[in-house]
């Protein structure tokens, strides 16, 4: 299992093996701090009664040892790695409570003969398990889980579900059958023959207030400590910018340690306003270097072929493959990248919340007027009053409805998916709609669909990306905020973008929404509807009915292309992972 996550990992292995050979662990390390041998795991106590294997990092480690150590603790290393075993052994389960930072990481603990896997808050890091017969296997990446033979575990009917109808596979389903995600904010326990899951930690739900500009002055002070935290790095730091406002917003709270921090921006097709604004950016903070990517139609391929290969579990966004592009270029000048993801979801800064809550006042007046006093547009008037979370759906990925994606896999007849699908399992209706769908994608698409992105893109070249927005302390306060506070005025991101007034450059808020979704995918739709039923042929999809296809090849339309590359992203991907 190991080495089928070598990349993960370049800098170093470890094994360890319990006496009685019924626990074994594996490690493959990427050196970011303490970048000696005695940081190496598994890690093990000093009478070898716990051992510990670790994937992330623990940010507020420094602040962790001062407590440790006035409780009599003594170190060998400087590793956060030990400050995390120490942390366990001093506190035990409570230990992943007092942790800042972004893990996923597997205690065995011989004294209570009983495993302990915890995964972060917000689900930076994935970890996967496999359980049956009393026995537990699991790791960073589904790749692990081949057998002797080297085959992967089949595909799941619910995972592909997941991904024709979200774009990605929502937790707790993976694309392979019998293996399951640890959810985000949960430990697992494993012992006596026994396994359960439970959260320690959730979104807050209670709500604070303070004046506005109180507000702007925490935002600043907390965005100031999670980046201050996450360089703490013995390799050198880059930054993803993208010249929107997220990435802004980090190098500008860089201070005195932005000359060592260097810049990576991708460029899509000819140079673009991004790439300038990117500069400015650049520029008015004294970053270490600036360096523009650019990338365009003819590199699609390229990309799509390097990306099947990174990505364990299929992923419809074009951003899996900018981001990917992107990675690449960072690790060439070091080991670590700092990111902007969270700062949509936190600030509410998505064009779907609008729409969302603008959909949410029409199926109002229409309650209270009646669909039948719509006149001739009753009809078309009435759809508006369909099921809220099947809207919402459609505004995240608007590719396959139900009907549609039920004629590709056959209807879900005994409900299975009904009862378990993630989005009915974490929809709160009691919240106004931007905290409604706040809270979905924070607890869905953010994890399983940008956070994977980021992670397997950056671990296939052996990069650690560190995301400010998403530490906790900053994310509790902000969630915490009547919806007025975060968006005053109806402003999206407008909390975020009072705090940045006069630090960034003025072309950073005035410019439209910027990512690293790729704007040119027109571009290879052809080849996509020419090869589509040979590549699905080829791919042979377990359960995929193909008797639809020739017409979903066929159609012309922003719908049809967005069903084309869904099928085929899923093909391209089967046929590399089968």
């Amino acid at each position: 299992m190991g080495a089928a996550m070598a990349k993960r990992g370049p800098d170093g292995d470890g094994f360890f093996l319990s006496p009685c050979s019924r626990v074994a662990l594996s490690h493959r390390r990427l050196a970011i701090r303490d970048l000696g041998s005695p940081g190496a795991q598994p890690f093990l106590s000093e009478d070898g009664q716990v051992a510990l294997v670790f994937n992330g990092a623990i940010v507020n480690d420094v602040e962790l040892r001062s407590d440790l150590e006035k409780e009599g603790h003594v170190f060998r290393t400087r590793s956060d790695t030990e400050v995390l075993l120490r942390a366990y052994l001093a506190w035990g389960d409570g230990c992943v409570a007092r942790l800042r930072g972004f893990f996923a990481f597997a205690v065995w603990d011989a004294r209570r003969q009983r495993l302990l896997l915890a995964r972060d808050r917000f689900g930076e890091k994935p970890l996967y398990y496999r359980w049956g017969e009393g026995e537990i296997s699991f790791a960073s990446d589904l790749r692990a889980f081949r057998d002797a033979d080297g085959r992967h575990p089949p595909i799941d009917p619910l995972g592909v579900r997941s991904y024709l109808l979200y774009g990605y596979v929502a937790a707790p389903f993976s694309i392979r059958h019998g293996i399951r995600k640890v959810r985000p904010g949960h430990i697992l326990i494993c012992g006596g023959g026994a396994m359960f899951e439970k959260p320690y930690w959730r979104l807050p739900s209670d709500r604070i207030d303070v004046p506005q500009v109180e507000a702007s002055r925490r935002v600043a002070d907390l965005l100031e400590e999670a980046v201050r935290l996450r360089l703490r790095s013995d390799v050198p730091v880059s930054l993803l910018l993208s010249g929107g406002v997220d990435s802004s917003a980090v190098a500008s709270h860089l201070g005195a340690e932005s000359g060592r921090v260097s810049a990576v921006t991708v460029r899509f097709g000819v140079p673009a306003a991004a790439g300038s604004i990117a500069r400015e950016v650049a520029g008015r903070f004294a970053l270490g270097s600036w360096r523009e990517v650019p990338m365009g139609p003819g590199d699609l391929e390229e990309e799509i072929s390097l990306a099947v290969g990174a990505y364990d579990e299929p992923l419809a966004s074009s951003a899996a493959l900018s981001t990917l592009r992107l990675c690449r270029e960072a690790a060439c000048h070091g080991k670590v990248a700092l990111g902007g993801e969270g700062g949509d979801e936190l600030f509410l800064g998505y064009g779907h919340y609008a729409s969302f809550s603008r959909w949410r006042a029409w199926r109002a007046w229409i309650s209270r007027v009646g669909a039948g006093n719509l006149g001739a547009g009753g009809p078309s008037l009435r759809t508006l009053s369909r099921d809220p979370l099947r809207r919402y759906r459609s505004l995240l990925c608007p590719a396959f409805d139900e009907a549609e994606v039920d004629s590709l896999l056959g209807p879900d007849e005994d409900g299975e998916w009904e009862t378990r699908d993630p989005f009915r399992l974490h929809d709160d209706p009691s919240l106004d709609p931007l905290r409604r769908a706040q809270r979905l994608d924070l607890l869905t698409l953010l994890p399983d669909a940008l956070l994977s992105k980021a992670d397997r893109a950056s671990m296939a070249h052996g990069l650690e990306i560190r995301l400010p927005f998403l530490d906790h302390a900053l994310a509790e306060f902000v969630l915490r905020l009547p919806t007025e506070r975060i968006v005053p005025g109806g402003v999206p991101k407008g909390l975020l973008r009072r705090h940045l007034g006069g630090r960034v450059p003025p072309s950073v808020l005035k410019a439209p929404k910027e990512g690293f979704s790729l704007p040119f995918l027109e571009a290879i739709d052809p080849e996509v509807s020419r090869t589509l039923g040979t590549r699905l042929v080829e791919a042979a999809i377990p359960g995929l009915s193909l008797k639809g296809v020739p017409r979903i090849a066929a159609e012309r339309g922003e719908r049809a292309r967005a069903q084309r590359w869904m099928l085929y992203v899923l093909a391209r991907w089967h046929a590399a992972w089968r």
